[in-house]
């Protein structure tokens, strides 16, 4: 027997199905979706691999299999296949498309593999053949209750792989990994000084006296609450718990969402359909008995119902015996679902994310690949959910760009969603106030379904919008960027007890520090963007690596006076608070300690008056107390250098309006801009999707960008700048190459190499190729080709180098 095997640690130009011989004491074992330890390479090394082709051709020189890890394979003949489209149509390898869909916990390290000893020697001897007896005994010889996969080669019997499986399917051992230690809810690591420590004997210096300093007056804090108000590592807080000098302990960070839900009041199990919701409802409904492969788009202004209609169709599948997947953009919007779908759908309900932990997400895989569970809800990480009889995949909030992974596997949730339905006969159902261009515009196409609702549901009104010219605005300001109209507005909001949202598209408190004297920035000295000053602990910070230093009055170059300006989240706070002294406000971004689905909560059972936040709090919250918004700081979405910049804006724009006047109080918004102008802000505030789409496309269709095009990138990375752009120059030459010879035929506008608008991130300079394109097998033949021809090339071996087809921004 001869299997194809997946092999980790492979990089992709290297990347097929490894061919090895079968022992024939596996054979009985041995199936396509297990996973298998082999020999790999000159020298030999152990990796895992899993069995993606099983055939009894006959082939000679060929490794055998060292071991058989499962007793029942954990991937589906489905999800074999989903392995190999992602890795056609990704750009990765076979391996790190499996890890998407086996589960979290079960695919570690294989030296985290260990044997539980489930019946003594003495109890099972007499049931054992001689080298099953022999294992055994040796075993006992180690202690008998538990041993690693490492202990056990070290007996060096033979067959040891083989007596493995047999014993463990006589259940005298089971197989147990490290991962699966933690049971129940996801735990959170806090520290404090030692009680058994005199702080005033220690000699500590630089960032571990930082740390004491710290924790002496903030008790049972988190290793991120360090880092954030120290600038220390975890290192460093590693080296203080070595030394006893301070203490770690374990509470719970996540309630577990496996946990039983009581029906309540509260939780509303069906809402009344209007008439506008019925017809939408009907068709989708007779759409679906169809029985075929559709993909539909719901598509409707903020408030208008579109998740009742989307759970009444969800209960007739359900009913029918198929299975449903729910994916959101975001983890905290979870939080507001998971209540409401357990109520409704009597408990059975699987939630799938990275904030719950490794065992909640093997236990929620095996109940749904059992059938158990009916109903998934996740992020993008559900699609790939082994769910039985398929029938309905929605995703909700279809526009937001987290459906798109921006690490290898670069895969579109959206897509995989498409192919799953498609291989199961059933509907993509897409929903949102303001569906990306590349939906939308398949939709008015007639390649998708398009439903809509233009009204909001029950007697609520979009909010009016006021457009607020700050240049008229500015002299007069009696706060920083903040008018006196949405000052006023806010006043009376608070008199008249409803709540008001803030938003701003930045954190921090300042957002660049400039030397007055000299006109220098202060810039972080790994990344090519200016830091940022927080106020909450005092530091100049780096958004995108991390790095942090103490704030600063003078110079580094000339000794100058720095200078700090732009206003984050923590500004406006500070702002609103002095103006405001008896107003509840609440900051949510991810520097702050709030950020977490409880202080959504709060904040929509009206514990606080006014929400400040950045791009989160537009993304699907219902807050039924909320009649007042106010955008601060819109120019800085409306002008940025990529394609979609309007798009995003528009959306955005669009989304945190909706979220006032929900209920029956009429809601107001107020957008604050130095270009009133602007035909965004126009049709943002009118909520008037359809003028804006027609506008827009027009430049779309005109540059040859999606939905005209598919966008290509190649990008390249290193700590030295002359090895990229030598790389990547390189590799535009291997693509030309192949372009006007044996892909002369492919539509593809290739466009020289260049750097990326932020040129380097964590200390490696980036640059990339983008290409217009037709996102085809036969292109994606030419890329894979090009890659591999480029990998064989020694001199840039230690250049990073990806593929992404179709990334949410491509400058």
């Amino acid at each position: 027997m001869i299997v194809g095997v997946a092999v980790e640690k492979v990089s992709y130009p290297a990347d097929i199905l490894y061919k090895y011989q079968v022992p024939r004491e596996f054979e009985s074992y041995v199936h396509v979706g297990k996973r298998v330890i082999v020999p790999f390479g000159r020298g030999n090394s152990v990796r895992q691999g899993i069995i993606l082709e099983v055939n009894n051709t006959a082939q000679e020189n060929l490794k055998p299999i060292n071991m058989v890890l499962d007793i029942v394979s954990p991937v589906s003949r489905e999800m074999i296949g989903i392995i190999k489209w992602v890795k056609e149509k990704y750009f990765c390898t076979y391996f790190e498309a499996a890890k998407l869909v086996i589960p979290s916990g079960i695919n570690g390290n294989i030296s985290k593999i260990k044997y539980k000893v489930l019946k003594p020697f003495s109890e099972c001897e007499k049931f054992l053949d001689g080298d099953e007896k022999k294992l055994m005994a040796k075993i006992d010889e180690l202690g008998g209750k538990c041993v690693t996969l490492k202990e056990i080669r070290g007996l060096k019997i033979p067959n040891y792989s083989g007596l493995l499986v047999s014993l463990i399917s006589k259940k005298i051992i089971e197989e147990k990994f490290d991962a699966f230690k933690t049971v129940g809810e996801r735990n959170l690591n806090i520290f404090n000084i030692s009680k058994e420590i005199d702080c005033k004997n220690l000699n500590l210096r630089g960032n571990q006296k930082k740390i004491l300093e710290y924790l002496k007056g903030h008790k049972d804090a988190t290793a991120k609450e360090i880092c954030y108000f120290t600038g220390a590592s975890v290192s460093g807080i590693n080296t203080l718990v070595g030394k006893n000098i301070i203490t770690k302990s374990v509470c719970k960070k996540y309630i577990s969402p496996e946990k039983s839900v009581a029906v309540s009041d509260k939780v509303p199990l069906k809402n009344n359909l209007n008439e506008e919701q019925k017809n939408v409802f009907e068709g989708l409904l007779k759409s679906y008995k169809d029985n075929k492969f559709k993909i539909s788009l719901l598509y409707g202004v903020t408030g208008s119902g579109k998740t009742e209609v989307i759970l009444n169709l969800m209960d007739y599948v359900v009913k029918m015996g198929k299975s449903v997947i729910y994916m959101l953009p975001e983890i905290l919007l979870t939080g507001q679902f998971v209540d409401m779908f357990r109520a409704r759908f009597m408990g059975k309900v699987a939630v799938i994310h990275s904030g719950i932990s490794e065992w909640e997400r093997f236990d929620a895989w095996k109940k749904i690949s059992s059938g158990e569970i009916k109903v998934v809800l996740g992020t993008r990480s559900a699609v790939f959910a082994p769910v039985k009889n398929l029938g309905l995949i929605v995703v909700d909030e279809e526009h937001e760009f987290t459906y798109k992974s921006e690490s290898t596997p670069r895969f579109n949730a959206k897509e995989v969603a498409k192919y799953r339905c498609k291989i199961n006969g059933g509907m993509v159902l897409f929903s949102s106030a303001t569906p990306s261009f590349e939906t939308y515009c398949k939709a008015k196409n007639g390649i998708y379904d398009l439903y809509t609702l233009k009204n909001r549901y029950g007697a609520c009104n979009l909010p009016d919008v006021e457009i607020i010219d700050m240049n008229k605005e500015f002299k007069s300001l009696e706060v920083n960027q903040i008018s006196g109209k949405l000052l006023k507005s806010l006043k009376n909001n608070l008199e008249k007890g409803n709540q008001s949202i803030i938003f701003i598209n930045r954190r921090g408190y300042n957002t660049f520090a400039k030397c007055m004297e000299c006109g220098e920035v202060l810039m972080c000295p790994n990344c090519s963007v200016s830091l940022n000053y927080h106020k909450a602990n005092g530091r100049l910070m780096c958004h995108y690596c991390g790095f942090s230093e103490k704030i600063t009055e003078k110079c580094p170059s000339c000794g100058g006076k720095i200078c700090y300006s732009g206003l984050g989240t923590q500004k406006i706070e500070d702002e609103l608070t002095k103006i405001f002294p008896k107003a509840r406000i609440l900051r949510m971004d991810s520097d702050s300690k709030t950020y977490n689905m409880t202080g959504f909560k709060k904040f929509a059972e009206g514990k606080y008056d006014i929400l400040i936040g950045t791009q989160m709090i537009s993304k699907g919250f219902n807050f039924p107390g909320v009649t007042l918004v106010g955008v601060i700081s819109a120019d800085s979405l409306l002008y940025g250098s990529d394609f979609r910049s309007f798009e995003r804006a528009f959306s955005l724009f669009t989304q945190v309006i909706g979220r006032a006047g929900r209920k029956k109080l009429p809601g107001k918004a107020i957008i604050q801009s130095f270009s009133p102008e602007n035909e965004v802000l126009k049709f943002a505030s009118s909520q008037d999707y359809e003028s804006f789409f027609e506008s827009e496309i027009k430049m779309r269709k005109l540059m040859l960008y999606p939905p005209y095009s598919d966008i290509c990138i190649v990008g390249f990375s290193d700590k030295k700048e002359e090895n990229v752009v030598s790389a990547s120059r390189e590799f535009f030459k291997i693509l030309k190459n192949a372009a006007s010879k044996n892909y002369s035929g492919l539509p593809l506008r290739i466009l020289p190499p260049g750097s990326e608008i932020i040129k380097k991130v964590s200390s490696k300079f980036r640059y990339k190729i983008i290409i217009k394109c037709k996102n085809t097998d036969k292109f994606r033949k030419m890329i894979s080709e090009a890659y591999k021809e480029f990998f064989d090339i020694s001199r840039f071996k230690n250049v990073s180098v990806f593929v992404d087809i179709n990334p949410e921004r491509i400058l």
